[in-house]
């Protein structure tokens, strides 16, 4: 069992438009609206791909229990604390020219110590029979910058494998716990260290210092210029494909959800690697907010292409 963590959920409302005039007029061509947040986008990838998993986080409800209701319709068990506020929207433009997704990103609402220490309470209870931990995303205002860091040392004492996937404070604090698998991308990477990643051979010495700083593993999103997962035993490299793009919705949470499959099957880490990279594939080929489904993810498993660096 998979279990992610989703502090700061939204409804993700993407844009279509032919081609981004910034400053001037445009004409949207197609509107989508989709509950989402990093860790309900791996839960959506698992439920396409049949695997179980189910879901934590805050249910924000001034409009309705939107979170809940998504994961219910898709029988994701969600263990959730309601809170009397609205649920933020985040705004996306795709820029079906150029290829390009413009995001306007809302913090979510402001928090107290009560609602972050009642959903410890139900977070302990929702770990239980679970094998795969994703701790995700941002939090909202008032959140501890520790949370994530706290969710990891329980899931350790209860042997459970963690995936973290966030970036500044969140970050930082989270590598404290030790999680066993940490999935930045370069722009957070390089937050991290305070300084530019220009190379593959500069990214794998990213990799190596992060798993110094705590990281039991490292997989590190290169965008268009691929991806690169190293552990103990070694590090990997995967330039990807060359598809044609129709959607960018959770491309990186595609990665997660590949790599937590991978994973749970106690497979190495050219597999996990193999897996995130055809999860993310298996959701770019597809149209507009769709996520990677059973047919596209082995359709594309069956081509990555990944090679060994040492």
């Amino acid at each position: 069992m998979i279990l992610t963590v989703t502090l700061n959920p939204c409804i993700d409302r993407t844009l279509s438009v032919d081609a981004l005039n910034v400053g001037g007029h445009n004409v949207v061509q197609r509107v989508q609206n989709v509950v989402a947040g990093k860790g309900i986008d791996v839960n959506v990838v698992l439920h396409n791909l049949g695997i179980d998993t189910r879901a934590a986080g805050f249910d924000f409800i001034r409009n309705g229990h939107q979170v809940s209701d998504f994961l219910s319709s898709m029988n994701i068990p969600f263990y959730g604390v309601d809170v009397d506020a609205e649920l933020r929207v985040n705004t996306k433009v795709f820029d079906e020219n150029a290829c390009c997704m413009t995001e306007l990103n809302c913090k979510g609402p402001q928090m107290t110590m009560l609602e972050e220490n009642a959903f410890m309470e139900v977070f302990e209870k929702a770990l239980e029979r679970v094998d795969v931990l994703v701790a995700d995303g941002s939090v909202p205002p008032g959140i501890g910058t520790d949370i994530y860091a706290r969710m990891i040392n329980i899931a350790k004492k209860k042997n459970v494998y963690s995936v973290l996937d966030a970036s500044g404070e969140l970050l930082e604090k989270g590598l404290s716990a030790r999680p066993d698998m940490v999935k930045p991308n370069r722009t957070e990477l390089e937050q991290l260290l305070r300084r530019s990643l220009n190379s593959i051979d500069e990214c794998i010495d990213g990799c190596h210092e992060l798993m110094k700083l705590g990281a039991g593993a490292v997989c590190l999103s290169l965008g268009s210029d691929g991806c690169i997962l190293a552990d103990s035993e070694g590090a990997w490299f995967s330039e990807g494909l060359d598809i044609e793009v129709r959607g960018f919705q959770g491309a990186g949470d595609s990665v997660v959800a590949g790599i937590c499959i991978a994973v749970e099957k106690g497979l190495g880490g050219m597999e996990q690697l193999r897996s995130g990279v055809a999860c993310a594939h298996g959701s770019l080929i597809r149209e507009g907010t769709d996520m990677c489904t059973r047919e596209s993810y082995d359709e594309m498993l069956a081509l990555i292409p990944v090679r060994k660096i040492y």
